[in-house]
């Protein structure tokens, strides 16, 4: 009697029906082998199965060891713990970046998660169609979970860099207006939407005193969108950066280091001046608010986004301005951060912008306002054209 080999079941004819249950090294998935093979016997039929087993195997990294969390459970965990300690806007990105790592990645076992799969997982994602800056923010949020649960093994080595033509372009183009596309802004800006007498409409007073302000100061939306009046010193022409909202909930300022004062040029004063004024003289929605400035939409404390956008791409419209990809309501921040780097050093610069380098940001008592009012002055002054006279 022919001796029975597990798993093998002869057909006839030299024949095998060869069968057998393997284990995912990565995933702890089970999986079944089962295949029809050749064989001169019974034996060399279970020797094909091991080796079909053994490839099988090898093609999908080494033997599982260690315990059994899945990557799946093991970020969602730290998520829920985190997005607690952290702003709604930044809870909201690092959500997505776990959202996205767990479809691809979820069902890894974190001890068996090497760098190759991550950078597999990233570099499809890239010729998916995904851009540069999400699929790098996937990463740093990895990494971030990595560094702060002892996992460092998943992510060591991991190199993600922009592709050269995509630098290029961001390099040549910059992500703010040019000088000559600035200046037609703010010339097109304060008029754009006037009543039949000439004289400018309410809603676009209160939307361009929003968006002026922004341009001269490169504040972020969620900043400035965040504004109370008691931040607002039009005596002294400052303006105190203290909180930011996002989405409607009130929160701090991107980093400790965003915490700062901000000095305004004369047109600004007056444009906020002029839209305080004309908040409480017509009673207009929101003009019992504290904040600067308040929604018009009922129920909403603070605008959304789509608010400055609305405003900004018409008035690019009007100045025959094509963002060409440039974001429409961070081009003001961008442009204005671009000025500065002309006409400061870079502490004070920092200083303005509200950087986010914490290491940096305890260096910022360094700049003093008279400083402060020089830079600001000199981006006035390049603006106006007054220093190519």
């Amino acid at each position: 009697m022919a001796k029975a080999h597990q798993g093998v079941t002869p057909l006839g004819q030299g024949r095998y029906r060869v069968r057998t249950q393997v284990t995912h090294p990565k995933t702890g998935r089970r999986h079944e082998i089962d295949r029809q093979v050749e064989a001169r016997s019974a034996r060399d039929a279970a020797r094909v199965l091991a080796r079909l087993r053994a490839d099988w195997l090898s093609s999908r990294g080494r033997a599982a060891a260690g315990g059994p969390a899945r990557l799946r459970d093991a970020l969602g965990a730290w998520y829920e713990e985190k997005k607690a300690t952290i702003k709604p806007s930044t809870a909201s990105t690092y959500g997505l970046a776990v959202e996205r790592l767990t479809a691809v990645l979820g069902d890894y076992l974190v001890s068996e998660l090497e760098p190759r799969d991550v950078r597999s997982m990233l570099l499809g994602s890239r010729e998916g169609g995904y851009s540069h800056d999400y699929v790098s923010g996937w990463l740093r949020v990895l990494r971030t979970w990595a560094a702060e649960t002892g996992n460092r093994h998943v992510t060591d080595g991991i190199r993600f860099v922009r592709p050269v033509e995509d630098e290029e372009r961001v390099e040549d183009e910059g992500r703010g207006l040019s000088l000559d596309e600035l200046r037609r802004f703010l010339e097109a800006g304060p008029e754009l939407r006037t009543t039949k007498r000439g004289e400018v409409t309410l809603p676009w007073r209160r939307a361009w005193a929003l968006v002026c302000t922004m341009a001269w100061t490169g504040l972020r939306f969620g900043e400035a969108s965040a504004l109370e009046w008691r931040d607002v010193d039009l005596a002294e022409g400052t303006i105190r950066v203290r909180r930011a909202q996002w989405r409607g909930i009130k929160g701090h300022v991107k980093a400790r280091a965003s915490k700062r004062t901000l000095v305004v040029p004369v047109d600004v004063v007056e444009v906020l001046r002029e839209h305080r004024r004309a908040l409480v003289a017509h009673q207009q929605t929101g003009c019992g608010s504290p904040l600067v400035f308040p929604s018009r939409r009922k129920g909403a404390t603070y605008v959304s986004n789509i608010y400055p956008r609305k405003a900004v791409l018409a008035v690019c419209k009007a100045a025959g301005i094509d963002l060409d990809g440039r974001p429409a309501v961070h081009v003001t921040r961008h442009t204005f951060n671009n000025l500065l780097r002309q006409q400061a050093s870079e502490i004070v610069r920092q200083s303005l912008v509200g950087h986010a380098d914490e290491e940096v940001g305890k260096r910022y008592s360094a700049a003093t306002m008279d400083e402060k009012r020089a830079a600001v002055g000199g981006v006035v002054r390049m603006v106006r054209g007054e220093e190519e006279r």
